[in-house]
């Protein structure tokens, strides 16, 4: 089990991978964001919706 921090809360996983003792863990915020919303991003391609954000934490 990993606890995540709330701000990765309303994100969905995407894939996880380890390696060299580092596991990574990709999410894909699906949420929308309005265009006027400063910092909006521009709409992305069909079938390429939502930014992939990653997170790594090295192995204890």
């Amino acid at each position: 089990t990993i606890i995540l921090p709330a701000a990765l809360a309303r994100l969905r996983h995407a894939g996880a991978r380890l390696e060299d003792g580092k596991l990574e863990v990709s999410f894909v915020d699906d949420r929308k964001i309005p265009a006027d919303e400063p910092g909006a991003e521009p709409a992305a391609p069909a079938g390429q919706e939502g930014s992939t954000r990653r997170r790594s934490r090295q192995r204890a």
